[in-house]
């Protein structure tokens, strides 16, 4: 029995192996597309001059309710948050995806199987006395939802989408310092997770970038494409793109 934990605790700390047409370190990360848009901006105001001057946040009341990197969304700023979430809800339905809610509570096992304990160790919020923590991303939700399952071929891909609040500790994080709505504690997101055969899942990361570029190019806002080299990978990642606003 001691011997079959020290294999499972070593085991857990290999990570997954990159794509083999992965960026090496040395190439660099590798730019892939863009898209450009040309606004008539009249003004260069940061988003945090934007939040204020608009008011679409209240920052005293953050602090008051919950301390540093929360947010309260008010008036403008609630109905914004509100209607994009709508709005990627609603085209993430009608291309295919479906719809789920989750529950924003998930047990340690749940964290494990989608490699979270690796990528969000630090920064985790545990329940005290139980086995819960709060969600760090609906991925965690939307993949262990067909955990201890035996999926039919034919019913391949499944394409799911799961609007959540996210909640994490940001400790040591880059840019921890930056004002506005940047490394909050708690922020809001609209995930896309497929669960796909092997075989597919190169090409079915294609398709989810373009998912996901889709809502950008919607509101036609300036974009890039990069994907990561073998240093930038995260733990579970074989292959990953960023999509750079």
């Amino acid at each position: 029995m001691e011997l079959e934990t020290e294999l499972n605790n070593l085991t857990s700390q290999l990570p997954n192996l990159p794509a083999p047409d992965t960026p090496t370190n040395k190439e660099g990360n590798k730019l892939i597309d863009s898209s450009e848009y040309h606004h008539n901006i009249q003004h260069n105001l940061t988003h945090e001059e934007i939040l204020k001057k608009l008011a679409l946040i209240d920052e005293e009341k953050s602090i008051l309710l919950s301390g540093s990197k929360f947010a309260v969304y008010q008036g403008l700023g609630s109905e914004l948050l509100h209607a994009l979430i709508n709005l990627m809800r609603s085209e993430n339905s009608k291309r295919g995806y479906h719809l789920f809610d989750t529950p924003y509570l998930v047990n340690a096992h749940n964290l494990y199987n989608t490699g979270q304990f690796h990528k969000f160790q630090d920064n985790l919020y545990k329940l005290e006395e139980s086995n819960f923590y709060l969600l760090p991303t609906a991925e965690v939700s939307l993949v262990n939802l067909y955990q201890n399952q035996i999926l039919a071929e034919e019913n391949l891909p499944l394409n799911l989408c799961a609007y959540s609040p996210c909640f994490r500790a940001e400790r040591m994080a880059a840019g921890q310092e930056n004002k506005g709505l940047i490394r909050l504690h708690q922020f809001h997101k609209v995930e896309l997770v497929k669960i796909v055969k092997p075989e597919n899942s190169c090409q079915e990361l294609e398709k989810l970038v373009v998912d996901a570029r889709h809502f950008l190019n919607l509101l036609k806002i300036p974009h890039r494409v990069i994907e990561l080299c073998h240093e930038e990978l995260g733990f579970t990642a074989a292959k990953t793109y960023d999509i750079e606003v």
